[in-house]
């Protein structure tokens, strides 16, 4: 019985996950978002599985699933508070940009493509490389004053860090 709740969730936490994040962008949310959301979950799905499924190992797991939203919420804070904070720095034209390197705690390549694109997709930051050993070379707009230090605290506190049960759980199986 567990293998099968598991197996379904392997097969199914996918789709749970797109549907959800459909949903969650829809600017109503009735009968037909949430129907439309899973038919369309179902064939991204099901081309997913198809096209690469001997190259890409996606996890589903219920721990994955629980990471990722808080993953997504994080990242929305983080890309509002940024705004907020590049913003002073844009209209006085008075950047002085710094570059750090965050040195993530995964070895999982899925957690670090995840944060590095975190990191670009908040305003001010960009990712300029992700080395093989999982650090990350960073640009970011604003000095905090400590070489990076706590912008580093930040990332891994924000990004890196709602993955680190679900990577421990996926090594302990």
């Amino acid at each position: 019985m567990k293998e099968r709740i598991g197996r379904w969730i392997d097969q199914g936490g996918l789709i749970v996950l797109m549907t959800v994040s459909w949903v969650g962008l829809a600017p109503s949310v009735n009968l037909q978002t949430i129907g439309t959301g899973f038919i369309l979950s179902l064939v991204i799905r099901q081309l997913v599985a198809t096209l690469f499924h001997r190259t890409y190992r996606v996890r589903t797991d219920l721990a994955f699933i629980g990471s990722m939203l808080v993953y997504l919420k994080n990242l929305i804070i983080a890309m509002i508070r940024s705004s907020l904070t590049v913003l002073p720095v844009i209209l006085k034209r008075s950047d002085e940009p710094i570059i750090f390197q965050v040195h993530l705690t995964t070895s999982d390549r899925l957690v670090v493509l995840l944060v590095a694109n975190a990191i670009t997709l908040t305003p001010g930051t960009i990712t300029l490389d992700a080395s093989q050993d999982n650090v990350l070379t960073v640009l970011s707009l604003v000095d905090d004053g400590a070489h990076g230090l706590s912008l580093t605290t930040d990332i891994l506190n924000q990004f890196n860090k709602p993955f680190e049960k679900a990577m421990a759980k996926g090594e302990n199986q």
